[in-house]
């Protein structure tokens, strides 16, 4: 998965390219809509088994695959444990760099 380290590194660089006011917009987007790494462990803490922390993180397939082996009869919820910070992180990023991308995009039309 993707370290803490890296991850944090990869946002700031993404948001110091920014001006001002797109700063702000990134801001406002990322923080309303990113998954928290504590929220989601807690969650595969307590309903790993049935595949809610892996649908909350945008993955039903698995989700679902989950919940019909109960956790593949729990090892692979002992593995989430391992994987789920690392699995929200990367959704986390994957979803900031769309919105830059995109910001960049409608920016660059409007010029």
């Amino acid at each position: 998965m993707i370290a803490s380290r890296y991850y944090y590194q990869r946002l700031v660089k993404l948001r110091d390219g920014l001006d001002a006011d797109e700063k702000k917009r990134f801001d406002e987007f990322f923080f309303s809509k990113r998954k928290n790494q504590t929220h989601l462990f807690v969650t595969s803490q307590f309903v790993g088994d049935y595949g809610i922390d892996r649908m909350a993180l945008g993955q039903p397939l698995i989700g679902i695959l989950k919940l019909v082996t109960l956790g593949g009869l729990g090892i692979w919820t002992l593995v989430d444990y391992f994987l789920i910070g690392g699995s929200a992180r990367l959704k986390n990023l994957k979803m900031a760099e769309a919105f830059v991308a995109e910001m960049r995009g409608i920016s660059h039309d409007r010029k």
